[in-house]
């Protein structure tokens, strides 16, 4: 069975770089976190393609019984290689989104 999940991205998007599926509200379905990268100019440079304006955002989508609709967004990361994990860091019994940033810092993000 093949079947097309859809969400809602930038203009300029170019794809999805890194994606993994992990339950982050505790409701026992797991959510798609995904890293969406777009880029705002390309410029052919002899045979390959130079990005500039380049973003990533994170994306977590959530199933809703018929489709995959956006839960959450993250603020644009200038930079290309945006990684994330999940887990319960804190040990709060709630799992936070763990993110490698491209600038070398580490972020957490919690739900409230």
């Amino acid at each position: 069975i093949k079947e097309d999940i859809e969400f809602t991205h930038h203009d300029h998007f170019v794809g999805v770089g890194f994606f993994n599926l992990r339950d982050i509200d505790g409701d026992g379905l797991d959510e798609l976190i995904l890293v969406e990268e777009t880029a705002g100019k390309l410029t052919p440079y002899d045979e390959a393609v130079i990005f500039s304006d380049v973003k990533d955002y994170i994306h977590i989508l959530k199933w809703d019984g018929s489709k995959y609709m956006t839960m959450w967004v993250s603020p644009p990361y200038t930079k290309r290689g945006t990684k994330f994990l999940v887990e319960d860091i804190k040990n709060t019994g709630k799992k936070q989104l763990v993110v490698l940033t491209p600038y070398g810092t580490i972020q957490i993000w919690e739900r409230q």
